[in-house]
């Protein structure tokens, strides 16, 4: 079982806990698309592999509970040589793009290049997953809060606990400092929505409003 995942993004090639892999950094969204963290996954495919069966095996990996893996884009593949390309071996891998119906995208590792290459070609494959840089502002270890029964004052606490324990360990990470716990050890349950919004307001957690807990912006 996996640990929590941790709210902050670690350094570039680095594992980030609870997020499946090794962070690779953001790639620019689309025009009026948001970015996105990119993380690699560990383990690589363990032969090489057509197309076909590379787009198969990236979507049946899964770790820390996520099941949203795919192959890298083209974009993504640049993004991963420029930052994680020690993660490689100098050769070509697959990327989840097409150039025509029998032909796909492949980044060489040796020095950065991309080609196309017909699918029915065997090469390297490591599987990816994205998720919205400003996600980070509305979920918290997993848990949004959106994701809390509405109706369940002790429901919104717990999701409220978890959320900040993750908030604390992120700053003891960043700072090298313990952070004091007081937040979460004065939680009364008896106190409902006015204890959730006092510590939103003592950790600063930004979250979307809740039918039953006004909660701040």
């Amino acid at each position: 079982m996996s640990g929590p995942a941790q709210l902050a993004p670690p350094a570039i090639g680095q594992i980030w806990p609870g997020q499946g892999g090794i962070y690779a950094g953001i790639v620019a969204g689309d025009t009026g698309e948001p970015n996105q963290h990119l993380i690699l996954a560990l383990v690589p495919a363990a032969e090489r592999l057509s197309w076909d069966r590379a787009v198969a095996w990236a979507k049946s990996v899964q770790a820390d509970g996520h099941a949203d893996f795919s192959l890298p884009s083209r974009a993504e593949s640049t993004l991963l040589f420029q930052n994680v390309r020690d993660q490689f071996e100098r050769t070509w891998y697959w990327t989840g793009t097409q150039f025509s119906r029998n032909g796909a995208f492949g980044q060489f590792f040796a020095d950065g290049g991309q080609d196309s290459l017909t699918k029915s070609y065997e090469a390297r494959v490591r599987a990816v997953r994205r998720f919205n840089v400003e996600s980070l502002n509305h979920s918290v270890g997993g848990v949004r809060a959106d994701d809390t029964p509405s109706a369940d004052p002790t429901a919104l606490i717990a999701a409220a606990q978890r959320q900040i324990a993750g908030v604390l360990a992120a700053l003891e990470q960043s700072s090298g400092q313990l952070v004091e716990s007081i937040a979460i050890e004065s939680l009364d349950l008896s106190r409902g929505c006015d204890e959730v919004r006092g510590l939103q307001r003592r950790v600063a957690i930004t979250t979307r409003r809740q039918p039953g807990c006004q909660w701040e912006a």
